[in-house]
């Protein structure tokens, strides 16, 4: 019975040993694994109301969160820095309150030394506008950047933030 124990406890210490050695973690943040992960956490926030009969977009444009003009309406999705996606209440009533025929995505301002789009945030909105492209968009529907809403003067100028989004859209084949 010891024998069988030791060689029991044995087995189970090397087998943890060798789990440490390899590190088999959660998949790299920025991997095509990752990225269909929150799609499927996308999928339940982006879908709204059944009672509501969902709207036929024009397309969407991407800004950063706080850049509005005036007293303009709250965004249909806020991505947030580590990744989570809050739908607003225009999105759950289907409302255009600014009757562009937009849906509007604000992206939480970046935080930290990187200063720009986190690997979460960056999976979070490639699967929200996948999403939204298959599902809300009319045909020919549109990813727009609003590159002047990156630029303020605490965050500095737009061009990383925006072309670093530009690069994400098109490697995504989301771009228009």
């Amino acid at each position: 019975m010891a024998k069988t124990l030791g060689c029991l406890v044995g087995a189970m210490t090397t087998g943890a040993l060798f789990l440490h050695w390899i590190e088999p973690g959660s998949p790299p943040p920025d991997n095509r694994y990752a990225i269909q992960l929150r799609a499927l956490e996308v999928q339940q926030s982006v879908r709204p109301d059944e009672t509501i009969a969902p709207a036929r977009w024009r397309g969407v444009i991407i800004r950063a969160d706080g850049h509005r003009h005036g007293l303009a309406p709250e965004p249909h999705f806020r991505v947030t820095n580590r990744g989570e996606l809050i739908p607003g209440q225009p999105w759950i009533q289907q409302l255009d309150a600014t009757t562009s025929g937009l849906i509007e995505v604000a992206l939480d301002a970046p935080t930290g030394r990187s200063a720009g789009l986190s690997p979460q945030q960056a999976n979070t909105l490639i699967a929200l506008l996948s999403e939204l492209r298959q599902g809300y968009l009319s045909d020919g529907g549109q990813v727009q950047l609003d590159e002047r809403s990156f630029a303020t003067e605490d965050r500095g100028p737009a061009v990383p933030q925006a072309q670093r989004l530009k690069e994400l859209l098109h490697s995504a084949g989301l771009s228009s």
